[in-house]
């Protein structure tokens, strides 16, 4: 199941620029969150995520933070919920 982009930019579109690109030597997707607004960018600069190509799950998570700080959460070993 995937979300449809314009339910992703309606919700986070009002606080985040939005990129999504495909990286050649990676097999992630890879989206990046802008914020755009103040309170989030007086914490936040960058929010980066790993998109599995295959499952479109989360690999992993890249926060970037005010003052150059940054934290990553990787993801392994991951099963969908059955329906």
């Amino acid at each position: 199941m995937t979300i449809p982009a314009d339910i992703v930019q309606s919700h986070f579109g009002k606080h985040f620029k939005i990129e999504a690109m495909n990286v050649a030597d990676r097999p992630e997707y890879l989206v990046t969150l802008n914020p755009t607004r103040k309170q989030i960018r007086e914490s936040l600069t960058l929010l980066e995520l790993w998109i599995n190509r295959d499952t479109l799950l989360l690999d992993a998570m890249q926060m970037h933070f005010v003052g150059g700080e940054t934290k990553k959460m990787e993801f392994s070993q991951i099963a969908m919920n059955p329906p």
